[in-house]
């Protein structure tokens, strides 16, 4: 492969002409990195930033195809043909995995531009993975001091030394030509990179702003102290206050701060302000003494209009998965409600149905006691006074009388019809406990009496608390308190009532059966219904068993929907949920749960006594 080499004296060169050493100075003390490439990719040239990043001198390089220094996954050969072929003036920012002169491989993002030159087409990498530069070459300065010191020494050979001077004189002018190319070169790239570049001196006078920075600003640079380029600049901090000195990131590296990823943005006079990404460090000389400072700034306005964009979005969806999650707990409400409402009207029209089915011959049989009583009555008071006129009556009649015992069926049969009625009676108080709990009639908020609620739903509930076999009977304590009508939904407290005392009641029967009798006849289960007025216008309901309670988790979801602690086909969840509701939502009123695990549960039930008036905020 045909290298390509460059005068070995081209540093020397540089170090003679104040422009060209400021643009030196300006690529290796800010830790910008750069190759310049033919139209092969073949590396014609490195700056040391070059080698202070990656290990690799010019001289390692020079003549090499930049591809043999990268590691390329599959794709990535086809984008480095497009960088050979692009044409003269256009920019590509392309991210790559080199290597290091010491096997290490780097990530780096170099900005290439395509510039022509004498006929000539070359590619400008501008490489982001900036470091610090290597010292100033100085080998010019070292020849003048050896020309010197052979001027004190040999004046005796002057003739020589003027021959000698005339030679190098030749040779400086051939180097300076030749830095003046150079440097013509370096301006032209520096022109065209994409990044804005700025930099000033040990004073703080700008001395460079590249095409880039110019249309950021839509300004020259001036000599200008620090504390102006704030105002005369249009410079802002991200968040829309104007920067103070100690704030631009030029002035901050101009102090020895290393300045990484700072944010600002500039609002020129004219066209739309530009958000932009600084990086920048002090420049030294080889002694360390500062020579002034350095910013590379790239444009980030379309990232962070992406980003702005991207969080009203977010923004916008979250919201809408808020609306749609309040959406969805109110169906999952209005379908509980549906369900129970559907459940306990379809309840109600059977109890209804019963209840009247049974009414109708409970009267015809009611109504027809009273004169079968008095027929009893007149057949006994007969057949005492045929005793009476006929003491001995044929043998047939004497024995009739042996074998169906008339002297007790006379006793009895006054017992039999008495008990009779007692019967109708106790099924004529169930027909009218059933109406009552179901009051499929009164869907109207009405005054009613809150006691013949709470009776008429312990009358179905009777048969689950009395005594079964090898149990003993849940106790029920009932603490009325004087209470006024109350305007309500009958109806649907009554379903609140059945739903409390329900669960009550599962609670202790699952106790009880893990208890032997001996235990629970020492401690019975107890079911206590405690009312009482708040005040003229509230009441209280208290429904407390001594059962296994209930415990802190459980109680936190208690009133959700659809939520039971019940084996599955045992409980729906929709209870306690619904029973909510119609005292929350359906009466303005209050519901809590007070429990303890193994120490009993209460739910306490507060209504206002009047529909059109609210609850009381404080209830004793």
């Amino acid at each position: 492969m045909k290298q390509v080499s460059f005068p070995s004296s081209f540093s020397q060169a540089l170090q003679t002409l104040k422009l060209g050493d400021a643009i030196l100075t300006l690529c290796d003390r800010a830790q910008i990195a750069l190759c310049i490439l033919d139209n092969q990719r073949r590396i014609l040239q490195t700056n040391p930033g070059f080698e202070a990043l990656y290990g690799w001198s010019s001289s390692d390089l020079v003549g090499q195809l930049l591809d043999d220094l990268l590691v390329l996954p599959a794709g990535e050969a086809e984008m480095l043909l497009g960088l050979s072929q692009a044409p003269v003036g256009s920019s590509q920012c392309l991210e790559l995995s080199i290597y290091c002169r010491s096997g290490d491989i780097r990530q780096a993002q170099m900005t290439a531009d395509r510039v022509e030159r004498e006929g000539k087409i070359y590619t400008l990498g501008v490489w982001m993975d900036i470091t610090e530069r290597k010292q100033a070459q100085v080998s010019l300065q070292q020849a003048n001091e050896t020309l010197k010191q052979k001027v004190k020494e040999q004046t005796t050979q002057l003739s020589k030394v003027v021959s000698q001077l005339r030679t190098e004189i030749g040779d400086r002018r051939r180097i300076e030509a030749d830095l003046r190319k150079e440097r013509e070169f370096l301006s032209a790239m520096l022109e065209s990179v994409e990044a804005g570049i700025v930099a000033c001196d040990a004073n703080g006078t700008l001395n460079l702003f590249n095409r880039a920075t110019r249309e950021f600003h839509g300004l020259p640079a001036e000599p200008l102290p620090p504390d102006q380029w704030s105002q005369y600049y249009n410079l802002y901090r991200p968040d829309g206050r104007p920067m103070t000195m100690e704030d631009i990131p030029l002035f901050r590296a101009l102090k020895g701060e290393v300045v990484e990823n700072a944010e600002m943005v500039i609002a020129p006079r004219e066209g739309t302000p530009r958000t932009l990404l600084a990086n920048g460090r002090l420049i030294v000389d080889s002694a360390g003494q500062p020579l002034g400072a350095v910013v590379a700034m790239h444009d980030i306005t379309q990232r962070k209009a992406a980003e702005m964009a991207l969080r009203e979005s977010e923004q916008a969806l979250r919201l809408q998965a808020q609306r749609i999650e309040e959406t969805l707990r109110d169906l999952q409400r209005t379908q509980t409600h549906l369900v129970q409402s559907e459940k306990m009207s379809s309840l109600g029209q059977l109890v209804a149905g019963i209840a009247h089915e049974i009414n109708n011959p409970i009267n015809f049989i009611y109504g027809n006691l009273a004169p079968a009583s008095q027929y009893v009555e007149d057949l006994l008071h007969l057949i005492e006074q045929f005793q009476q006129h006929y003491p001995t009556p044929p043998p047939e009649i004497q024995e009739e009388i042996e074998e169906m015992d008339l002297e007790f069926v006379t006793e009895d049969l006054p017992k039999l019809v008495a008990s009779m009625r007692v019967g109708a009676d106790r099924i004529r108080q169930i027909v009218l406990s059933l109406r009552t709990f179901s009051r499929v009639d009164e869907s109207e908020c009405k005054a009613v009496d809150i006691h013949e609620g709470i009776d008429s739903t312990l009358m179905i509930l009777q048969n689950r608390l009395k005594a079964k076999a090898g149990q003993i009977a849940i106790q029920l304590v009932k603490e009325y308190g004087n209470l006024p009508k109350v305007e309500c939904y009958a109806g649907q407290l009554n379903q609140v009532f059945m739903n409390l005392l329900s669960n009550a009641i599962d609670a202790l029967e699952e106790r009880d059966s893990e208890r032997s009798v001996e235990a629970i006849a020492q401690e019975p289960s107890q079911i206590t219904i405690t009312t009482r007025s708040l005040s003229e216008s509230a009441i209280a309901i208290h429904i407390r068993d001594n059962g296994p309670g209930i415990s802190a988790s459980v109680q936190e979801h208690i009133f959700s929907p659809f939520f039971t602690t019940k084996p599955v086909g045992k409980g729906t969840g929709l209870g306690l949920s619904i029973s909510y509701q119609i005292v929350v939502d359906r009466h303005g009123g209050r519901m809590e749960c007070l429990s303890e695990a193994g120490r009993g549960t209460e739910f306490i039930i507060e209504i206002p006594a009047c529909q059109s008036k609210s609850l009381p905020e404080a209830v004793a």
